[in-house]
């Protein structure tokens, strides 16, 4: 049976700032994220699971929000990073295997480089200055780079600018050549700096290692590319992004794993990016709410489920969305 909710607190005033500025595009969607969990062993005692929800943000409306489950779940918010989960727990085993859909309509905005919205208080930017090892370090090799990369430049916009266009020349994001080119798997600046290549967290895991080295707050963006060839199927992957901030803009995004991906689009991929993708969660060693018991995750994309304290299984997702 389908328990529904409305999603209410849509932060109204950074969107009503970037519709004031000027038009954007907007893209209207109806999402569909399926998760399938194995079954977990009879004698389990805890039973933890957590699952992506879209976040509510300047880019991005979330309405009609449905949860489709056998047992019990809620919905908890990390309030440092804003990010919302699924949770679910349950001491019965017999529960499992479990299949959980949430539904709901998506409206997202496309974001250009001039928008000046989503401004953050200052005092919160050393959270986006940290080095997060051994993925994202800020010191060392990474940081000699980034001061050669930027040499004199001051300003931030500039800072980001010319790293960007660094990871663009000497990458190559996996994808163009797939066969040949593969993925760390774990979103390393170190992987992509030294293999040259790599998928989207590698990509915006050096951005942000680079950045951050250099005094530009960069945050991680998890979520997924709603292609328009895809409307309608299955579709288990991700895809990612990253942000910097920018005094005079606030935050200003950026997709240097598309630009490289469509070479045409190099410039629009910084500072901007199209409305067809959906942002779940932000941030890299991220705890859950309520925390888990493990360590910090890597990063949170689909789900992650626990038993008895430790992690577990893998959970498979296929998600769907159509056009409104």
């Amino acid at each position: 049976m389908f328990r529904g909710i409305v999603a209410a607190g849509l932060i109204v005033g950074l969107w009503g700032s970037l519709e004031a500025s000027r038009q954007l595009p907007i893209a209207r969607f109806r999402v569909e994220d399926q998760f399938t969990i194995t079954a977990v062993s009879a004698d389990a005692k805890d039973i933890r699971l957590w699952l992506e929800l879209p976040r509510e943000d300047e880019a991005q409306k979330i309405e009609d929000l449905w949860v489709n489950s056998p047992v019990d779940w809620r919905i908890e918010k990390d309030k440092t990073t804003g990010n919302r989960f699924l949770y679910i727990q349950t001491k019965n085993a017999k529960s499992f295997p479990l299949q959980v859909v949430v539904s709901f309509e998506l409206e997202r905005k496309a974001l250009a480089l001039n928008d000046k919205s989503g401004r953050f208080v200052l005092e919160k930017m050393k959270n986006y200055l940290k080095p997060l090892p051994p993925q994202i370090p800020v010191d060392g090799k990474t940081k000699k780079l980034a001061l050669e990369i930027t040499g004199s430049e001051k300003e931030t916009l500039a800072k980001a600018r010319k790293i960007y266009d660094y990871i663009w020349a000497n990458a190559v994001y996996y994808k163009r050549e797939p066969e040949k080119l593969k993925p760390s798997g774990e979103g390393s600046a170190l992987y992509c700096l030294s293999q040259k290549t790599g998928n989207c967290t590698d990509f915006h895991a050096l951005f942000m290692s680079l950045g951050r080295s250099v005094g530009v707050p960069v945050e991680f963006v998890m979520g997924s590319w709603l292609a328009k060839e895809k409307e309608g199927k299955e579709d288990p992957k991700y895809h990612c992004w990253a942000k910097f901030f920018d005094q005079e803009r606030g935050w200003v995004a950026i997709d240097v794993a598309f630009g490289n991906l469509w070479p045409q689009k190099k410039e629009f991929y910084f500072g901007n990016l199209d409305s067809e993708r959906v942002a779940f969660t932000e941030g890299r060693h991220i705890n859950l709410a309520p925390r888990q018991k493990g360590p910090a995750l890597n990063y949170f994309v689909f789900g992650y489920l626990e038993v008895d304290g430790k992690s577990q299984g893998k959970i498979k997702r296929d998600l769907r969305y159509w056009s409104l």
